[in-house]
């Protein structure tokens, strides 16, 4: 480029990073600028535009980004996690967000009343969405390297049948619906609500004595036993 072209870029960039200090709109002639910019070269200038754009701003870009290679459910949880930070963060502009402070927000979140394993699925979210935005240069590293991303799967328990039985009296649970949730969830294994939405009549097969699932975490098929328990209850539900 010439040098004319030079000393312009730079009196824009210079523009940009003034308007971040000062906490002002960046000017109209550099927005224009910005816009009129091929898309590979924004590309790489992208760790000095995302000065001017706010934590709920590259929340949506990388949500639209990864939603065409997961599943619908997969992307509603990862927008759930990432509601949580918006609540706390988003309208702080990304490059300002630091590791301390990501740190003592999930610890907030513990306190909140959220169990261990839903704090640490958020915060493995929240990982995964900062290192996007390392990948695409918005920010220098992850503030977000720290945080807890355990599920503690060893603090889950097992629910005994004698409970399940106690649970469905109809002193205790009138609701013959729920009560068919219940034991869809303990004796065959299906994800609430999720595998539940998908459920219909013709995956049942009486005659095999078997159950085909919509498996909404694998993006597949699988097959359980229609266990007794189970079929008494869906001849009701049928009838």
């Amino acid at each position: 480029v010439s040098e004319r072209e030079a000393i312009a870029f730079q009196a824009h960039c210079d523009a940009i990073l003034q308007a971040q200090t000062e906490g002002i709109p960046i000017n109209r002639q550099t927005r224009q600028w910005i816009d009129r910019l091929p898309h590979d070269l924004r590309d790489k200038l992208q760790p000095i535009f995302a000065v001017d754009r706010d934590v709920k701003y590259w929340v949506g870009r990388w949500l639209s980004e990864i939603a065409p290679n997961v599943a619908e459910s997969t992307l509603a949880t990862i927008s759930d996690s990432l509601d949580h930070l918006l609540d706390a963060f988003g309208t702080r502009q990304i490059r300002g967000i630091v590791a301390d402070e990501l740190a003592e927000w999930q610890s907030g979140l513990i306190g909140s009343g959220l169990s261990r394993s839903t704090v640490g699925k958020i915060g493995r979210h929240v990982r995964q969405f900062f290192a996007w935005l390392v990948d695409r240069r918005v920010v220098d590293e992850s503030p977000a390297r720290g945080l807890i991303t355990s599920s503690e799967v060893g603090t889950k328990h097992f629910i005994d049948r004698a409970t399940i039985d106690r649970l469905l009296e109809p002193s205790a649970l009138a609701d013959s619906e729920f009560q068919l949730l219940i034991l869809l969830a303990r004796y065959a294994g299906l994800r609430i609500p999720s595998e539940i939405r998908t459920l219909r009549w013709s995956d049942i097969d009486r005659d095999q004595k078997r159950i085909t699932i919509q498996d909404a975490k694998r993006q597949c098929t699988r097959e359980v036993p229609l266990f007794p328990e189970l079929a008494e209850v869906l001849g009701q539900s049928a009838s």
